[in-house]
């Protein structure tokens, strides 16, 4: 997914303009460093109990959720939950890319409400799309490839 991202963004052109001025603040705020923490322990929680009670599958529906929300606080929680030995480090590492497919997939409808572009909004979709498919053939030819129990 990585590789695809490079080169569909090295292959877009973006026409100069003029913009409005930017008003940049703070990177960091209180008030994000809360949310970004409380839905953090909200998803590892939720992931765990899930991982527990219904297995790989549920971690996985749990991660694809998350990601819709907040691909950094599941990815986190992934990593959090296979260092301290409650899931395998494989499904971990496949539950930060299913959440990371989840938010890209996410974000198109997003941009479309905020953007009110359709050109632009097409455009994210085809490269989503692309970026996307090749998360999915990734993850399906591990699979294939190097077979393993989860």
């Amino acid at each position: 997914m990585l590789l695809t991202s490079v080169i569909v963004t090295s292959r877009i052109h973006v026409k100069e303009r003029e913009t409005a001025p930017l008003h940049i603040q703070s990177p960091i705020s209180f008030r994000h460093a809360l949310t970004f923490g409380a839905l953090f322990v909200v998803i590892a929680v939720t992931a765990n109990l899930a991982n527990r009670e219904l297995g790989p599958a549920g971690f996985l529906l749990v991660a694809a959720i998350g990601g819709l929300v907040s691909s950094a606080s599941t990815s986190a929680a992934a990593g959090i939950l296979a260092a301290h030995g409650a899931l395998p480090p494989d499904l971990a590492g496949y539950g930060v890319v299913v959440g990371s497919m989840a938010s890209l997939a996410f974000h198109v409808p997003v941009a479309q409400m905020a953007g009110r572009n359709s050109t632009v909004t097409t455009r994210l979709a085809h490269l989503s799309i692309v970026i996307l498919a090749a998360g999915i053939a990734g993850l399906v030819a591990q699979a294939l490839l190097l077979p393993h129990r989860i």
